[in-house]
């Protein structure tokens, strides 16, 4: 099925905030070749999970135009911490760059397989012991993104943990 793209007009059915073409744009700027070795229906798929991840369960600046809107992008009144105002037709750079980089993530590391990180709770150097906690977390922290898009956000914050599974 072909990638659905909001374009700031609320898209029927819209899936992503940014194109297949935005996003190998975004990565061949950056040299990536991984991004580029992927077929179109998997970098379509990606950039679906990168949009979902990305705007599910934030509190963004604005209100929404159109309570039936498959998106919460686009959005009126929306003025982000540095001062700047968006028109409501309008999707930000930033947040289409932070879709691309969530796609990328999901790319890599399906969000639909489960993985399992561990803390240490004990190390002792001599001789050579560990201990973790018996359970662990299926999500990859995603720091930069929350750099991107933290203007966007009510209270200029947020968390972007990439939760696989």
């Amino acid at each position: 099925m072909a990638l659905i793209v909001e374009d700031g007009t609320i898209v029927v059915g819209a899936e992503s905030l940014a194109t297949v073409t935005e996003a190998d744009t975004y990565w061949s700027n950056r040299g990536d070749a991984a991004w580029a070795a992927l077929a179109t229906a998997a970098k379509e798929e990606a950039l679906r999970e990168g949009t979902a991840k990305l705007l599910n369960g934030r509190q963004w600046r604005g209100q929404i135009l159109n309570n039936d809107q498959p998106l919460s992008w686009p959005r009126w009144e929306v003025t982000d911490l540095d001062g700047r105002s968006y028109d409501s037709d309008e999707i930000p750079i930033d947040l289409k760059n932070a879709a691309i980089e969530y796609a990328k993530l999901a790319s890599v590391a399906s969000p639909r397989t489960t993985s399992t990180s561990r803390k240490t709770t004990k190390a002792k150097l001599g001789p050579l012991e560990t201990e973790f906690t018996p359970f662990g977390t299926s999500e990859v922290q995603a720091p930069w993104i929350d750099r991107m898009i933290s203007k966007f956000l009510v209270g200029g914050g947020g968390s972007s943990r990439f939760i696989k599974g």
